[in-house]
């Protein structure tokens, strides 16, 4: 009989402390956490072309054939989680682990077995609460421009014969996904950066993919088309309407911005949502915010000048407001919610989402 075997990065997942968890609740609170678990989880491994090999009580066995990409997974497991605690009262917070080890494992239909897998899952064993812990195995064969790690030093694990020197991706090391005036200035630890830098947002590069059309949050390319042939359609419409009102000629204009068409007939125009192109905003009657003045400043409404000076105004005022409430919070003027929830209306006021 052939033997199946595979070169794989293998990862454990697991919620930490959850026997204890568990004691103190019911069967129906137990199950939803550990619906919670799956469905926060399960999407981003499908993401990053993990496979999800079995579930263990509250633990998952994934393999990846791509040892970065099973780090990148792991980063954006820990984010995803760390975002839904932040939402989540303090007794329903869920803390995982993760481990990892590469090797070459015997496969089978529904499992798979190796020195490998009992090498993960005692590094599992080992792995603090919200912390990524992986093999010299992984660390050697990973990518580590896109990775970075720390070493932790050698480790025993129980059953096996000799020590395994164990490395560790750092929290908070990369604050991407903050300014940088304010990340330079925050300590490590805060609330407003996700762990591992908002891996969960972030689309996984393949070395194998084409350049073409993509769209943000990971919108198929077919949509582009579709939409394409709407605008063309809606164009076309608002054309014949024009004719048929009885005007004669009729011109049809879609506005740079693409915030509205422009219907001229007999030489006088007739405007619905939109503001010419060639109308110029003041800056200073506008609540700006980073996606308004880059919409702004693509459509010549101001120039590369004031476009610098509004950028750098709002990193300011968002640094500025993290500050004051930073300190608001060590000197408890206000409590942990009001700070998370004021936090993130500063990030979505200067974001413009």
């Amino acid at each position: 009989m052939d033997i199946k075997t595979e070169n794989l990065t293998i990862l454990f997942v697991d919620i930490a402390g959850f026997t204890a968890t568990t004691s103190r609740q019911s069967r129906a609170e137990n199950a939803h956490l550990l619906q919670t678990f799956d469905t926060t989880l399960l999407p981003l491994i499908k993401r990053f072309k993990g496979i999800v090999v079995k579930s263990i009580g509250d633990a998952l066995l994934i393999t990846f054939r791509s040892p970065t990409d099973a780090m990148l997974c792991s980063m954006a497991l820990q984010d995803a989680m760390h975002e839904y605690n932040l939402n989540a009262p303090e007794d329903k917070c869920i803390h995982i682990r993760v481990a990892a080890n590469l090797g070459e494992v015997r496969v089978t239909k529904n499992d798979i077995f190796g020195e490998p897998v009992n090498v993960a899952s005692r590094i599992e064993g080992v792995a603090p609460a919200d912390e990524i812990y992986l093999s010299e195995a992984v660390y050697m064969a990973m990518n580590k421009a896109e990775v970075p790690a720390q070493e932790v030093g050698y480790k025993e694990l129980k059953g096996i014969p000799q020590a395994i020197r164990l490395y560790s991706i750092p929290r908070f090391a990369t604050p991407r996904l903050v300014p940088q005036s304010v990340a330079a200035s925050g300590e490590k630890g805060s609330e407003l950066m996700f762990p591992y830098g908002g891996m969960h947002h972030r689309m996984p590069q393949s070395s194998s993919s084409r350049p073409g059309i993509s769209l943000p949050g990971g919108i198929p390319k077919y949509l582009i088309y579709i939409l394409a042939v709407i605008a063309v359609v809606f164009v076309g419409i608002m054309l014949y309407r024009a004719i048929s009102d009885g005007t004669g000629d009729a011109e049809v204009s879609i506005q740079p911005d693409s915030t509205g068409i422009e219907i001229k007939k007999s030489g006088k125009p007739e405007k619905s949502q939109a503001v010419s192109s060639d109308t110029a905003v003041k800056p200073g009657h506008v609540k700006w915010s980073i996606a308004s003045a880059k919409s702004a400043y693509k459509a010549e409404k101001i120039s590369k000048e004031e476009y610098r000076r509004i950028i750098q105004e709002l990193k300011e005022e968002y640094g500025n407001k993290i500050r004051d409430l930073k300190q608001d919070y060590r000197a408890k003027r206000i409590s942990r919610n009001v700070y998370e929830n004021e936090s993130r209306k500063a990030k979505r006021q200067y974001a413009g989402s």
